[in-house]
Order: structure tokens, then sequence, then C-alpha cells
């Protein structure tokens, strides 16, 4: 009692359990931080962290001050639990909310809260502990405590920019994902082998304590060595376990360097410009690929901006997001660094479509000055705007069927369009990213084209807008508004707007690390046919994430599994009323899709032609009418698109089942569908020969004939005609029916063939 009498005396320990309290109630103002989870425990570790280890700094000054005898495991004890009591009141008072507002799943917060914030509040007063009883001066020992935990963080940033990896396990608060936009936060293995290694250092710290404490409240006992052996033989296990895990930190996940990932990754190829890191479970054809299609990605990079990148780039390629998450941290988000000169991404076919993206920041590096060579106030805080919209602007085709300054036009003509200032600092984060990116990449693009190349290379490397522009930011945002509203714009662009850029921020909506293993749970049990679970679940997700259209459509098809369409129909008029009239259409399109695999073709044709294509996406739309033509054809081509997109009931999609039904017809659709699943597996010959264009140009349908003549042109550049390619990349460019985006992709592509004959031809 007396060292928790004196602990309790000081007022850093009253301070810390008002502070306790209040934190909790300043988590409730967020509804990413407002339940159990791992935001909230991230807050938590790090608080009780601090306040863990300067006042276990101040028991021993308190003991020592006071002349309370404390025999070493109470003030062990004490000094230990009091930062864990911290983070159960903070926990107390994050589960009050739950009276008033939905809990998310709370079991699972539990386990983030075990792993992520009390065994580092616990070593952090034990650490306190030990730094106050090694020094008689109180403000020295005050002050070593509280820098302790900023002390690892400095630590963890430095691993961040020396490394790969983004993630950091940290002995105080536990785990940081890096990736603010992943909301798959991964917990498993890698963080309860980390956590064992923080056992490990709380049983070294608390044995070697135990061995040494005088009744002086100092770390300079002189009892015999028999008495302390115990407590020494204690401290050196503890010892040996977090060494021993921080020495398997690799092969355990904890931390990776470059040498590591490309080790385990284990294929390796080289052009003029890159090095590809690629998983063995690539084709070989398709590394190489991608370090062509870097090389051509660079030198257009560097004509943009107007600089030269001095080094080789080095493209890590990993198989799938699970890898990615793995061995660098981020899942679903793609990331580069820029610094390094490198990039992050998982597999795709041939043109990647992320590539240019994240080649953009390692080329935009030559810009801006150290030590992470992007736009930044004081060479350390970035500037999103800046970052992320010359990426955009560069990297200008393929971000959608409609250029980023007409879809940017449309979120204007929707009062939708975030403000420049706001995208300029963290305010970028409280945009969902397609908002914030779009509208950044529209901004930068239009003042490089306008005021030159010159100048955004000064803003770029400044982050001042008016000593680069002359103008302040506000008549810049004006001046790029005028234009937007000249930007020719399709109804159909206007009305997509609506639903496109509803989507909340992932720190804007409700539980969304909880809600994503929510809904791979929901996928799971409708797949397993456990239609009434995965209906209740999706139920959940409607609920807590309104803004997602995918758990719409997945409580639609559970609807429609279960037999109740009158319900899954009023689940697209509710998402056509909240989130515009596409979100609609494109539920529907699911549950026609539903009851053609579960009910038969005649009524889904029925449901099909309700669906409005313009209020599709470019793909979804071409698929669209290809339901509906297989459909009134009947027989076995209808047969055949149902095995090859739809399913039967039970059985899920089988391309070999289609392709057997195709494969003797000789109409414009099965040419179309035989030629598409021959170049989805590089058949490219006989993908060719199936593709015939004159014949699949009777199925009058516009958007497949310009299908497939990209497939044609594609597969006539990778089988070594780039002449005849760049033929029909040039049809497609010049089709002006086309949407401008597409139109745009295609000539990307017919510049990225001049650029190889030009290079080809050189000496």
């Amino acid at each position: 009692m007396n060292a928790l009498r004196a602990l309790l005396a000081t007022r850093r320990a009253r301070v810390a359990l008002l502070l306790a309290a209040a934190l909790a109630v300043a988590l409730w103002q967020n509804p990413v931080t407002d339940h159990l989870g791992y935001p909230s425990a991230l807050v938590a570790a790090l608080f009780a962290s601090v306040a863990g280890a300067v006042c276990g700094a101040g028991l021993t000054v308190s003991l020592r001050t006071r002349a309370l005898p404390s025999p070493a495991s109470h003030a062990l004890t004490v000094a230990g639990l009091f930062p864990v009591a911290l983070v159960a009141l903070t926990a107390l008072g994050v589960l009050a909310h739950g009276l008033v507002a939905p809990a998310c799943g709370p079991s699972q917060g539990a386990v983030y809260w075990l792993l992520v914030a009390l065994p580092g509040a616990a070593l952090a007063g034990l650490v306190g502990l030990a730094l106050g009883a090694l020094t008689r001066e109180r403000g020295r020992a005050t002050l070593l405590a509280a820098l302790l935990v900023p002390a690892f963080i400095v630590w963890s940033v430095a691993r961040f920019y020396t490394s790969p990896t983004i993630f950091a396990y940290d002995p105080f608060f536990g785990f940081f994902p890096g990736a603010l936009y992943d909301e798959r936060i991964p917990l498993g293995l890698a963080l309860v082998t980390y956590r064992a290694g923080t056992l490990g250092w709380i049983v070294a710290i608390a044995g070697l304590v135990h061995a040494r404490w005088s009744p002086e409240v100092s770390l300079r006992g002189e009892a015999p060595w028999r008495a302390r052996f115990p407590s020494l033989a204690v401290s050196l296990l503890g010892l040996a376990l977090g060494v021993g895990v921080w020495l398997a930190g690799p092969s355990l996940g904890h931390r990776h360097t470059a040498r590591d990932i490309a080790e385990r990754l284990e294929g390796e190829t080289w052009s003029r410009r890159c090095v590809v890191w690629y998983d063995r479970s690539i084709d070989a054809r398709q590394a190489r690929r991608t370090a062509r299609d870097c090389d051509v990605r660079v030198e257009q990079l560097e004509d943009f901006y107007g600089v030269r990148h001095p080094q080789r780039i080095a493209v890590f390629l990993f198989a799938n997001a699970d890898q990615k998450q793995s061995l660098m941290g981020a899942a679903d988000t793609y990331i580069a660094k820029p610094w390094r000169s490198e990039v992050y991404l998982q597999y795709a076919p041939f043109p990647h479509p992320v590539l240019k993206h994240e080649l953009a920041h390692v080329v935009a590096a030559a810009m801006a000055p150290g030590p992470f060579h992007i736009t930044a106030r004081a060479s350390l805080l970035p500037v999103p705007a800046l970052v992320e919209g010359a990426a955009v602007a560069a990297a200008w085709e393929g971000e959608s069927e409609a250029t980023p300054h007409q879809w940017s036009r449309a979120m204007l003509e929707a009062s939708m369009a975030p403000r420049v200032s706001q995208l300029a600092g963290l305010g970028f984060f409280a945009n969902a990213s397609v908002t914030a990116y779009t509208a950044a990449g529209s901004f930068c693009r239009w003042l490089h084209d306008t005021r030159g190349a010159a100048r955004f290379r000064a803003l770029y490397a400044s982050g001042d807008f008016e000593a680069a522009y002359g103008e302040p930011l506000p008549a810049l945002e004006r001046a790029w508004h005028t234009f937007l509203r000249t930007v020719p714009t399709s109804e159909r662009t206007l009305t997509r707007a609506r639903t496109r850029f509803r989507r909340a921020s992932v720190f804007a909506r409700q539980c969304p690390y909880e809600l994503e293993s929510v809904a791979d749970a929901a996928a799971r049990h409708l797949d397993a046919g456990d239609v009434a679970r995965a209906r209740s679940e999706y139920g959940t997700l409607v609920a807590q994430d309104p803004t997602d259209t995918r758990h719409r459509a997945g409580l639609a098809i559970a609807l429609v599994r279960g037999g109740d369409l009158t319900a899954a129909d009023r689940v697209a008029d509710a998402a056509a009323d909240a989130l515009g009239p596409a979100a609609g259409n494109r539920i529907r399109t699911a549950i026609a899709d539903g009851v053609w695999r579960w009910r038969g073709g005649d009524e889904a044709l029925a449901r099909y032609d309700r669906v409005d294509a313009s209020l599709l996406e470019e793909d979804e739309a071409r698929t669209l009418t290809l339901k509906r033509a297989t459909l009134r054809a009947g027989g076995d081509l209808a047969e055949a698109f149902r095995d090859l997109l739809i399913g039967r009931g039970e059985l899920d999609p089988a391309p070999v089942a289609a392709m057997a039904r195709l494969a003797p017809m000789r109409t414009p659709l099965a040419a179309y569908l035989v030629g598409r699943q021959l170049y989805q597996h590089e058949r490219f010959a006989e993908a060719l020969a199936a593709l015939d264009l004159d014949l699949i140009a009777q199925s009058g349908d516009a958007r497949v004939v310009a299908e497939a003549r990209r497939m044609i042109a594609t597969a006539q550049y990778l089988s070594g005609n780039p002449s005849a390619a760049r033929a029909q990349f040039d049809a497609l460019a010049r089709d002006a029916a086309r949407p401008e985006g597409l139109r745009d992709t295609a000539r990307d592509q017919v510049d990225r063939i001049d650029r190889e004959a030009r290079r080809a031809a050189r000496p």
C-alpha cells in the first residue's frame, strides 16, 4: 500500500487519471474511435505508455521523498499496473458510448486493446520505475521517462525512411499499419509473436529491478549474490525471449529490408531504367513486360515534369494484396517511396493500371528537396493536394472513362467539390480517396497546362502557391472552377458523379476497420449458402455504412437467393434515393444476375431491360448489352454466357464449359466471347484469329466492337506487331463517340509505341 499511496500522492498520477477519463470522452467525437477497435486502442496505447513511464519515474521520486519503505515487488506491481488501469479506465469510457451508439465488433475490439494497448503500457511503467531508480535527480528521471515513447516513435519513423515497410511494430504502441486508406488491419500471428517479445522485456526489466532494488529506492542494492540469483535468472530468461523475438523479426514479419523482400519474392528482371523484383508465382513474361512498361512510363513522366530522374527505379511486384501487406504493409493501397526510388504493387496484367501513377511519385522526386523528396512544408509536413495531385496529373490516362477534369466539373455542378485549401492539409484525408485524388489531380493538371511545367516545378518544390504563381490559392481555385465549367461533360457523367463521390471517407464512416471483416464473413456465408446469416450481416453493413453500394448489392443478392424479390427491389430503390440513380441501377443489375442464376433467363431478361445502361461504367454497360443480346438469342449462346459469367444455381461460372458451347458457333457475339477468353489467357495468336472485327461489327454494339479492337491492338503489340497495334489504338483514339477518358488511354498507347520505335531507331 505504501507504493500505491506514494504514486497517488503525486500530481502526475492524478492528472493521468483525469486525462484518461477526458480521453475516453474525446474518443467519442469520431466514428473511427468511438468504440473498442484498433484506432482507439492505438490512441490509448500512446497515452498510457507516455503517462505510465512518467508516473513510474514519479513513483520512485515519491517513495524516496516521503521515505516510505516499499519492497521491490510492491513497487513493480504498482508501476506496471497503474498504466494498465489507465488503459482500463479509457476502455470503460469508450464502452460507455456503446449505450447510445451501435457497438462495432466488441470481441475483436477487445483483442485489439489486449494486444495493442496493454503490454506497452505495462512495459512503459516498469521502464519509468527503473529510470527513476537509476538517478536521484528528479527532473532528469522525468525527462528521460517523457522522452521514452517519442524516442521509439522516432526510431519507427527512421525504419519507415530506411526500408520499404510502411508498418511499424513497437514495444509501446504495438502496431501501426502505415496506410491510412487501408481498411484491413492485420490481427494475426505477427502481432502475437511481437507481444511475446514485449512480455520478455517486461520480465527482464522486472527481474533486474527486483534483483537490484534497495531500501533507498535505487538500483544499487548490495544484497548477496545468492539472494539476487533467482531474480537475475528470471531477468535473463526474459531478456533471451525479448532478444530472440527481435532477432527473428524478419522471419516473424515484424520488419523487412529491401533485401529481405527481394529474397522472399525471388524473381528479378532488369531494364534500362528499372529493376522489377517479382514473386515467382508471376509469369516471367509478365515481369519483363512490367519492366519494359516501366521504361516507357519513366520517359513519359520525365517529359511531363521536365526533369530527369537520376536513379534506377525498383518495382516490387507482389503476387497479391495479402503478400504485399505482410511484407511491406499496404494491402489495398498502392505505395511509392520517392526518396528510395521504389514502388510497391500487386500483380495486374499488362499494362499495369497503377504503375504510371506510382512511378510519377518517384520521378517527381527530382522536383522536391529532401529528406522525402515530396512537397512538404518545413521539409516534413506533406501537402497531399500536390503530392497526389501531381501524380494524377502526370498519369492522366486510365483514371476512368471520364477524365479527372470531367469528374471534377461534375462534382462542382453537384456542389460536392472539396476546397483546394482543405486538400492541401490533413483535410485531404477527410474526403474519400476517389474524391480527393480526382479533384487534386484536375487542379494540378490545370496548373501545369495553363501556367507551364517550370512554375509547376517551383510549386512542387516549395508548396507555396503565391510564390510560384503570384496569385493566392483562392484566386487560383476560382480560375480553375471557371475552366471546369467549360469542360464538355456528358449528362451521364454528371448523373453518375452523384453516386461516385457520395462515398464517405474512412475517417467519417462508422466502424470502417471492423466492417471489413464483417463484409468478408458475409461474402463467405453467402457463397456457402447460409443465406439467413449473410442477409443479417449485409443488413448490419448497410445500416452502419450506407454509402457503400457493394454492401447494398450483397444484401440484395442475399434476398434474391432467399426468394424475396420484393425486398431486393426495395434495396435498389433505397439505394437510388440515398446515393443517386446510378447506385440503384447497379444494384438492379446485380439483382437481375441473381435472378438469372437462381430462377432462370426469362425473368432476368425483363429485369435487364429495365436497367439504364447509360448509368453504368463502360465495362458494366457493355456486359449488360451482352446479357440482353445473349438472352434474346437464347439456346446455346445464352447458356454459354450463363456458364461464362453468371453461374447456374450452386454451380459457379465455368469458362471451360462456356468455351465448349461457344467453339462451334460462328456468330458475332460468339466470336467476341471466344476471342476474349483466349486473349485473357494470353493465347494471342488464337485470339487474333477469333476476334474477326468485321464479323463482330455485325453485332451492332459499338462498345463490343471497341473492346474487340482494344484486345486486338494489345494482342498485336504483345505479339511483336507494333505498327498494326498502333493503327488500332489510333482508331480508338480518333473515335469521337468514345468517352474521353478511354480515348486518352488509347492515345497513351500510341505514344508508347511511337517512343519505342524512336528508341529502336537510335544508333
